[in-house]
């Protein structure tokens, strides 16, 4: 019969610091979650940044390779200044 008492006695505890605590846990857990999926979702979005910046890096690149080998019209001029600023401009950023 005590050790029934002593069961009721720990219930009641339990409910009353759920009653006290219960929504600032559900709380806590709600944005432990959330910041959990925001900072995966970053992670994804960052990769697929550098993946893009990576592919119109590489399409510049080959239109700079063949820009040098055709004449030096004012168009190729000019985007072949371009892209020595862009090659400029990617190496400061390293």
């Amino acid at each position: 019969m005590a050790d029934h008492l002593e069961d009721d006695e720990q219930v009641e505890a339990l409910k009353r610091w759920w009653d006290e605590n219960g929504k600032s846990t559900m709380v806590a857990i709600a944005l432990a979650v959330a910041g959990t999926v925001g900072w995966q979702q970053y992670q994804g979005w960052t990769v697929s940044q550098a993946e893009r910046a990576s592919e119109v890096w590489e399409s510049i690149s080959r239109t700079s390779f063949s820009i040098g080998s055709m004449h030096r019209s004012p168009q190729n001029l000019i985007l072949s200044d371009i892209i020595s600023h862009l090659t400029a401009f990617s190496v400061a950023l390293h």
